[in-house]
């Protein structure tokens, strides 16, 4: 059995083997993502498409037409520059990527080394972790603008004229890069009202401020959409990835479904695959259009005991599958809180913890089968950051728990190496 006086004595050997490991782990899948993994897969085909579009047929016309604008501008920027074609879609999202390592680095301060060293091994580990964050998708652009913003509005605050304009850029490409946009800054809203009624301080002016970048960043999204507004389309430019058209069925509708189906096995519906989706189709065409909900909002109202079954479901699931992703960091988030709380300390990283236990209630409570674990990286990151800078704090259970899970990081790194004999692709 580890001892732990043992941890606590090598503490700094661990980090630094932790930070080499996750290093090598976030660079052999950069090594992966551009030489070995087939491409396009997933919806990588979906931005493709729109980036070749923009390339036939101009700024404007692929405006009206639907596509993630920062997403495209920025691959074909990166097109120009190298002349490497569809390939720069991969790039765009993988230089997201590390421009939010980038970012940290240089925006973000630490009391001591250790805190920093934490912090980068967890955030090294969860990038390439979040496959999503190096692939030919706007999802690594859409989490980097919005982690700016939140760092940015409730981190920083140093009110310098930086601040105020990465405030506005990021907020603004957020709205204009994913629909979904309105889920996390509705998290972000709720979250602050959260932490001002335990805060029991009222920040009128800041919460004036809030509201006013939001708008600003609405404002310059709808300028954008403007060649949609002239062909009478009065909707924001996104990518499309609804399969409507195409399959005559929502991805609501579909996850629904097959989390119905996933309830009559024996596993009380945990981790329940997605069914061949004509099966769905099949089943909406028996029983009508009004059997399936087909947005998150109608599911919301749709069967109020599948909802509440689904959200305990998915707790249990996040709760599991989190191990994956930052080791057992959010099993220790209600003993944070809780510490914070105790000990009156109104700070940031107690914020970045109500976002994270926010956000994931929110996710588990608006989808209908089993939440893709993208969907909550900018609220792990929160989460790394609300442990890695109070690590001086922490008491010696804790600080053990700490680096322990250091050691599950590094299991995890080295049980993917075997398993797939260090190359996804190959």
């Amino acid at each position: 059995m580890i001892k732990r006086n043992f941890l606590e004595k090598h503490i700094n050997i661990i980090l630094n083997i932790s930070l080499i490991s996750s290093s090598i782990y976030f660079f052999i899948r950069l090594l992966d993502c551009f030489y070995f993994i087939d491409f396009p897969i997933g919806d990588e085909p979906i931005f493709v498409n729109d980036f070749k579009y923009f390339l036939n047929h101009g700024f404007f016309n692929s405006i009206i037409n639907g596509t993630s604008i920062p997403f495209t501008l920025l691959s074909v920027f990166i097109h120009k520059i190298t002349g490497l074609g569809d390939i720069s879609t991969r790039i765009a999202g993988t230089l997201s990527s590390i421009l939010l390592i980038y970012y940290f680095y240089t925006r973000l301060s630490f009391v001591n080394t250790s805190e920093k060293k934490y912090f980068f091994t967890m955030l090294l580990f969860l990038l390439p972790t979040s496959g999503a964050s190096i692939a030919a998708t706007n999802d690594s652009m859409f989490f980097l603008f919005l982690i700016m913003f939140i760092y940015e509005t409730f981190i920083f605050k140093d009110n310098s004229k930086s601040n105020y304009i990465l405030k506005i850029i990021s907020i603004s490409i957020v709205i204009m890069t994913r629909k979904v946009s309105l889920v996390y800054i509705s998290v972000i809203i709720f979250g602050f009202i959260i932490f001002l009624l335990i805060n029991k301080k009222v920040f009128l002016k800041e919460s004036l401020s809030i509201f006013k970048t939001l708008f600003l960043g609405l404002v310059i999204a709808i300028l954008f959409s403007v060649p949609r507004f002239v062909e009478n389309n009065y909707s924001l430019s996104y990518a499309d990835k609804s399969i409507y058209k195409k399959r005559g069925i929502t991805w609501t509708e579909w996850v629904f479904h097959s989390q119905l189906i996933g309830n009559e096995n024996n596993r009380f519906g945990l981790f329940s695959l997605m069914v061949d989706w004509k099966e769905a189709l099949k089943y909406k065409n028996i029983n009508g259009d009004e059997s399936l909900p087909d947005t998150y909002f109608e599911y919301l109202f749709f069967d109020s005991s599948f909802l509440l079954k689904r959200f305990i479901s998915s707790l249990i699931e996040i709760s599991i599958i989190s191990l994956r992703y930052v080791g057992i960091l959010l099993y220790l988030l209600p003993i944070f809180i809780k510490m914070k709380l105790r000990n009156m300390e109104f700070d940031k990283s107690l914020l970045a913890s109500i976002y994270t236990t926010i956000g994931i209630l929110c996710w588990a409570f608006i989808w209908p089968g089993l939440v893709q674990h993208r969907w909550l990286f900018p609220f792990y990151v929160l989460l790394i950051y609300s442990f890695s800078t109070n690590l001086r704090f922490f008491k010696k259970k804790l600080k053990f728990l700490l680096v322990c899970n250091l050691l599950i990081i590094n299991i995890i790194i080295i049980w993917v190496f075997w398993k797939e004999n260090f190359f996804y692709g190959i």
